[in-house]
């Protein structure tokens, strides 16, 4: 990756992008136009939506990556048995917790239209985790789910939770 490039997360309501030393810039997905996208000799796109979007970026840029989850990249060991059934976003979260704190066991919180919860080891082997979508669930479910997660399915109750913000 060089200093030129341009990393585009596109969700399923807002689009948001930055290069390596700019701000983070967002648009609403109906709204958004890759003529807000500024020059880049590489593009990385994550989508877990709006493929239309990603053919838009195609027809601007020379050079673009959509990133998909891979059952092991680096460190960390997926779950699932078929990577393509598991989301770029809870990917690319647990890459970058693990970045940061490596050799910890980490849980994972990917907040957007949905808030995922993901448990990884201190080896990097993902333990699984779950998906809450937030329209068809209130506050009291999502902290009732978290519980269950943390206490029952994978417990945890001893573990040192650090927050990354």
């Amino acid at each position: 990756m060089s200093q030129s490039d341009l990393f585009v997360d596109i969700g399923n309501s807002a689009v948001k992008w930055c290069s390596h030393d700019s701000e983070i810039f967002i648009q609403g997905v109906d709204l958004f136009s890759s003529k807000l996208l500024p020059k880049a000799e590489s593009v990385w796109v994550s989508a877990v939506a709006h493929l239309n979007i990603v053919e838009e970026i195609k027809t601007k840029f020379t050079s673009v990556n959509l990133v998909k989850p891979s059952k092991q990249h680096g460190k960390l060991t997926l779950s699932y048995d078929d990577p393509s059934k598991f989301g770029v976003d809870r990917f690319l979260a647990m890459l970058g917790a693990l970045e940061r704190f490596p050799e910890k066991p980490l849980l994972v919180i990917d907040a957007g239209s949905a808030v995922t919860f993901d448990v990884i080891d201190s080896q990097g082997m993902h333990q699984g985790g779950l998906k809450i979508t937030l329209k068809t669930h209130g506050k009291v479910e999502l902290m009732q789910c978290l519980f269950q997660l943390l206490i029952h399915k994978f417990k945890i109750l001893n573990y040192n939770i650090q927050m990354v913000l």
